[in-house]
């Protein structure tokens, strides 16, 4: 999500991306919420959404329908604009686990979007067979030290996967103990 601000409007750009910085389609309803009411519906299909609001507003709440591959059930999202008119970058992480219906989502702030493993220049000589016995942490400070953005990361085997995703370039990386 971006934000900005401009001749007392606040512009909101809504944009889905894929885990390697692709564009996607995701949703294909918005509702933007007042006091848990529908104030606005925004049925296009886009991988852009755009909204305009007046500058006062302070908190965006807004209830999001995908397309359904997965039987995805709504999700309601919030952010609460700073006091200030420089513009924002907000990254909303969403994960859905279609195998019990539940969304995970975090979110952060960005001057920069975030890293995708294939966009890093990596390349690693651990045997991945040794990537899975070494704890997260360390896995997180092998790829930061290589310029990469782990944000965005949840899980161990996201952290594994970028690094074997890039082992024919870059970088060599090898254990501190060895």
């Amino acid at each position: 999500m971006k934000s900005s601000v401009s001749d007392g409007q606040r512009s909101i750009e809504l944009a889905g991306v894929d885990v390697d910085g692709t564009p996607v389609s995701f949703v294909k309803v918005i509702e933007v919420l007042l006091d848990g009411k529908v104030a606005r519906r925004i049925e296009e299909y886009n991988e852009k959404f755009n909204l305009k609001t007046d500058v006062s507003l302070k908190r965006l709440d807004l209830r999001l329908h995908f397309l359904g591959h997965y039987n995805e059930v709504p999700l309601d999202l919030s952010y609460e604009f700073k006091d200030t008119e420089s513009p924002t970058n907000v990254l909303f992480k969403m994960k859905y686990n279609p195998l019990i219906g539940q969304w995970k989502v975090s979110q952060g702030e960005k001057d920069t979007p975030p890293s995708s493993p294939k966009s890093s220049t990596l390349q690693c000589e651990i045997p991945p067979e040794k990537l899975a016995a070494l704890p997260s942490k360390e896995l997180k400070e092998i790829l930061q030290a290589h310029g990469v953005d782990t944000s965005s990361f949840f899980e161990k085997q996201e952290l594994i996967d970028a690094i074997n995703a890039n082992r024919e370039q870059g970088k060599q990386v090898h254990l501190s103990s060895e």
